[in-house]
């Protein structure tokens, strides 16, 4: 039997298979799709932090766990707290023994009791005027008992003494009562100023002390919410300052898919297209790939980057590649696709790349 030339046999072959390359070309329908890398990212997370210092003595959940509202996330090491209220205790202490002893002070200088005090003084210089009268009318006798010589010179001199000693007995009566009018208005105006100062620092201990009865009161982190637990900063042994995170708390359904795409693809993205979403720690299929939405518009960055929320669906689990569930938590590495037009020939899709 005669044999027929290799390129006999070879065209109507690859005749064939141009034919359903051609076919492909012009009849088969795909996804237009434009793709980019990113992140999940929390849209509401919760930062969980202490209002004061304190201690951490351990965790009772771990990145990734699940939890209720209300639910213990750590213990707190108090005994610092503990001692630090002790502490304030005995300053508030203090503080109102201060600002009693204030209020006596400012008790004796009301406008009653200046008037009262200043009649006081004023009896008392009458009182030394009259003394010393009465020592000037005693030394005019003695002179005239001392010029007919019926007393010794040492009688009129203890007269002409006590006349001294009256005089500086009224001018002092007179000073502490020129002193008590000039000086009482500017005390009671220092006064004024201590005790306010005073009440000011015992209102801000007043909150401290609270504010660590409280945390005495319950000695652990709760959560506010119910989410999943990721972010953990510190460990146990570790001091954290007020304000300071300690964990996040996020819910699983506010999560989304930050992607960033060229900025030549900002034409053709919009709100409400769906997307494909596949993760670097799951690569293995058919688990890692999982399907999303575009939930916002895109937003032009600096770099020629847009930014693309994508929100996966509700309730998503992955699985790795022995069948194991992982829950999307926030931080999660991936790429996405997003889908800008559906149902496109192949050819089409050439046409258009070499058109533009």
């Amino acid at each position: 039997m005669r044999k027929l030339p290799v390129v006999w046999i070879t065209l109507p072959a690859f005749g064939g298979v141009l034919f359903v390359a051609l076919a492909v070309l012009l009849f088969a329908r795909v996804d237009e799709k434009r793709k980019g890398r990113g992140e999940t990212v929390a849209e509401h997370p919760v930062h969980l932090a202490l209002p004061h210092e304190a201690v951490l003595a351990g965790w009772r959940v771990g990145n990734g766990a699940e939890v209720e509202a209300g639910a213990p996330l750590a213990d707190l090491n108090l005994e610092e707290c503990g001692r630090e209220l002790a502490n304030l205790n005995l300053r508030v202490e203090a503080g109102q023994a201060a600002l009693a002893s204030l209020e006596r002070e400012r008790t004796r200088l009301l406008p009653g009791v200046l008037a009262q005090t200043a009649v006081t003084y004023a009896l008392e210089i009458e009182k030394a005027r009259a003394q010393w009268e009465e020592a000037e009318l005693n030394l005019k006798v003695n002179q005239e008992l001392h010029a007919q010589e019926m007393i010794p010179i040492v009688v009129l001199k203890k007269a002409e003494k006590a006349v001294e000693v009256r005089r500086a007995e009224m001018r002092q009566a007179e000073s502490r009562l020129a002193q008590f009018e000039r000086e009482a208005p500017i005390r009671t105006e220092a006064l004024e100023r201590e005790a306010r100062t005073l009440e000011g620092q015992l209102q801000e201990l007043g909150h401290r002390v609270g504010a660590l009865e409280r945390q005495l009161a319950l000695p652990v982190l709760v959560s506010p919410r119910a989410g999943v637990v990721t972010g953990i900063r510190k460990q146990a042994g570790d001091r954290a300052a007020a304000g300071e995170v300690l964990c996040v708390v996020t819910d699983p359904g506010d999560l989304l898919f930050a992607a960033r795409l060229k900025s030549s693809d900002l034409p053709r993205l919009a709100e409400g297209q769906r997307a494909i979403l596949t993760f670097e720690a799951f690569p293995h299929p058919p688990f890692e790939r999982i399907e999303g939405t575009v939930v916002r518009p895109p937003l032009p960055e600096k770099d020629g980057v847009v930014l693309v929320y994508i929100a996966p669906a509700k309730k998503t689990i992955l699985r790795d590649g022995g069948g194991e569930p992982h829950r999307l938590l926030p931080g999660l590495a991936g790429e996405a696709r997003v889908i800008v037009r559906g149902g496109v020939a192949p050819a089409e899709l050439l046409l258009d790349k070499w058109g533009r």
